[in-house]
């Protein structure tokens, strides 16, 4: 990634975090409530998903050149 990032190259990093069923149906319902708030619905979903977005395993990652 950092030989990637030195070429300015547009970076990709591939990730996955393995979870039990019990443990993502917990999270799936509070994100399916957030994604019904009418009042700060981005800021919801931002919450719950900052949740599980840690301790992820990288698998791969991809570059490209970014010309216009």
């Amino acid at each position: 990634m950092d030989e990637y990032a030195k070429e300015g190259l547009r970076t990709l990093l591939l990730a996955q975090k393995r979870m039990g069923q019990s443990e993502y149906r917990e999270w799936a319902l509070k994100y399916e409530e957030a994604s019904l708030c009418v009042n700060d619905r981005d800021e919801q979903l931002d919450k719950i998903s900052a949740l599980i977005e840690h301790n992820f395993e990288i698998v791969g990652s991809t570059a490209i050149e970014d010309r216009l």
